[in-house]
């Protein structure tokens, strides 16, 4: 089994590229559970829920002038897509744009990070 690498990852937003990625934290997993501890127990008492954590996703981007910038609100399909080809693919919709950050004095590119609650199951594609 081949590692992934983090070089050459785009990520786009309904097939718009959302800009150079930088980095990007992906969310672990998670599952919420219901208390249900009776009087009897000496113990709590927990059972797993059918519904999934709503879990999320920090990237930050270049931004370029060919790509779109990040609104809060902005919703669809995202896809991630690796070096290596496969590819993460979920719905969601950008919950918090962080500033866009750039300085002058050392000539940096302009970076902006954002954070994307899911409102979908992530779906990994492996390419062939």
């Amino acid at each position: 089994m081949s590692k992934e690498i983090a070089n050459q990852t785009t990520i786009t937003l309904d097939a718009v590229s959302v800009g150079c990625v930088r980095s990007f934290s992906a969310p672990g997993s998670a599952i919420k559970e219901i208390e249900a501890t009776c009087l009897i127990d000496t113990i709590e008492q927990y059972i797993p829920s059918t519904l999934g954590v709503a879990q999320e996703f920090t990237f930050t981007v270049l931004l370029e002038s060919t790509a779109s910038a990040v609104d809060v609100s902005d919703s669809g399909s995202f896809v991630i897509t690796f070096p290596s080809g496969n590819t993460w693919t979920f719905t969601g919709f950008v919950r918090e744009e962080g500033t866009a950050d750039g300085d002058s004095a050392s000539d940096s590119a302009i970076e902006q990070s954002f954070t994307v609650r899911l409102t979908s199951v992530v779906t990994k594609v492996i390419a062939p």
